[in-house]
């Protein structure tokens, strides 16, 4: 089910925001600023003066419907190590070392370099971290701590299409097909049982120029 929250700004504004069951509460913070115009790295979230982790998702973070968070300055605003391992289709995994603050889009860039695979012949790649679709659209505009991983260890999935080998197909179409020379082929000119044939002929012969065919007048 989804869960409801209600973010207390410094400026003691409310906001309530709505999360997925698998949205990490750094999303309701993240929504709250946006609504504010406020920058997220800014502040924390707290339940009174009780910092909360922002990678928690919400149905694990055991916050009750309608749950009071509170915006409290950031400790510590800057970039924290990752150490990230990507599970491709096919089952490989790849190591990363990235910055929380690093995009999806350079996570999917870094993994097809380090795994050799051809950045063209991918399509539609998209990030699965928890239950959680990260499409292609949004790769460029989410960093890891948006999806809830601003430190320690982390296994995302990539995944992707394929684009064919065409290879066989060009070689195919490239294959010169064989076509038949009506001029090299002999004329048939039916059997003797065939009685329209047998008609056809003796009809040619009849008409010959009897110019050519009568043997010349014997001379007087």
């Amino acid at each position: 089910a989804r869960l409801t929250v209600c973010i207390v700004a410094p400026n003691a504004r409310r906001v309530n925001i709505e999360l997925m069951p698998n949205d990490p509460l750094s999303k309701a913070l993240k929504d709250a600023c946006l609504k504010l115009q406020l920058n997220p790295a800014d502040f924390r979230l707290a339940i009174g003066k009780k910092a909360v982790s922002l990678d928690t998702i919400a149905r694990l973070s055991g916050l009750v419907n309608r749950a009071t968070l509170t915006m409290l300055p950031a400790e510590n605003t800057a970039s924290q190590d990752v150490a990230l391992a990507v599970q491709l289709p096919n089952r490989q995994r790849v190591k990363l070392s990235a910055l929380s603050t690093t995009s999806l889009d350079q996570v999917v860039a870094q993994t097809l370099s380090a795994s050799n695979t051809d950045p063209t012949s991918v399509q539609q790649p998209l990030i699965r971290y928890m239950r959680r679709e990260i499409l292609e659209a949004t790769l460029a505009t989410t960093t890891l701590a948006d999806i809830g991983i601003s430190s320690g260890r982390a296994l995302v999935t990539l995944d992707y299409t394929s684009e064919p080998d065409t290879s066989v197909d060009q070689l195919a179409s490239k294959t010169p097909v064989a076509t038949e020379n009506p001029d090299l082929e002999p004329q048939a000119i039916g059997t003797p049982t065939d009685p329209k044939t047998t008609t056809t002929v003796a009809h040619t012969l009849n008409t010959e120029d009897p110019t050519l065919s009568a043997p010349a007048p014997a001379p007087a």
